[in-house]
């Protein structure tokens, strides 16, 4: 894809991993000036145990387009584990403004990795909101490209961990254009139990001018 190409040299093996083997997904398009006012909702369900689980998500928003895309990752009754590794690609327009949820809720069994990449052209909006609830291991990285000025991306993300589970978040918002804006807000809570862990890895790399507020 355009925005996690498999030349990607940034787990560009669970990428590669995903475009030779995708088990399902989505396309999500929104032309130019249309404003959806209901969520577009997609459950991604883990319904055999032990099984693999390759989802390509695909959302496009076209100039001064606005929606909202909910993701929601969940195993069925009866599942205990398996493995998961998706691809978001998430492209906003000129002007365009995309509201997304990835809601991450995999029995404590499942090991899950995910490469999320947004692409947000000049004065494109962003609110990016993730939560992580389950799986036994799992790496997420989260990317945002701010390609054009005025692009804003806000990231809001929270977890709860039990257990023996591990998450390692792997955030980076890189500053292509000048007086573009990223935020990053990241929440957690553990329980008393016995071994677990988590990570979280965030980077702001400016490519072009970033103002003192990002």
């Amino acid at each position: 894809g355009r925005a996690v190409p498999t030349s990607d040299s940034v787990n560009d093996k669970f990428v590669s991993l995903n475009d030779a083997a995708w088990t399902t997904g989505v396309f999500v398009h929104v032309p130019r000036g249309v404003h959806v006012d209901l969520p577009v909702e997609y459950v991604i369900a883990h319904t055999t145990d032990a099984a693999t689980v390759q989802p390509r998500i695909i959302v496009v928003l076209e100039a001064g387009a606005t929606a909202t895309f909910v993701e929601e990752l969940v195993s069925a009754e009866g599942v205990t584990t398996g493995f998961s590794n998706a691809v978001v690609e998430l492209l906003v327009g000129r002007g365009a403004h995309l509201t997304y949820v990835t809601s991450q809720n995999y029995a404590t069994g499942v090991d899950h990795f995910a490469t999320h990449r947004v692409l947000a052209e000049q004065d494109a909006v962003v609110d990016w909101v993730a939560v992580g609830l389950g799986s036994a291991r799992g790496k997420v990285r989260m990317e945002a490209r701010l390609l054009g000025p005025g692009a804003q991306v806000k990231l809001t993300g929270a977890y709860a961990l039990d257990g023996r589970q591990l998450i390692d978040y792997d955030t980076h918002q890189f500053h292509e254009a000048p007086n573009a804006y990223s935020d990053l807000s990241f929440k957690g809570a553990l329980d008393g139990s016995d071994r677990k862990s988590t990570r979280l890895n965030s980077s702001h790399v400016a490519l072009s001018r970033m103002p003192s507020s990002a």
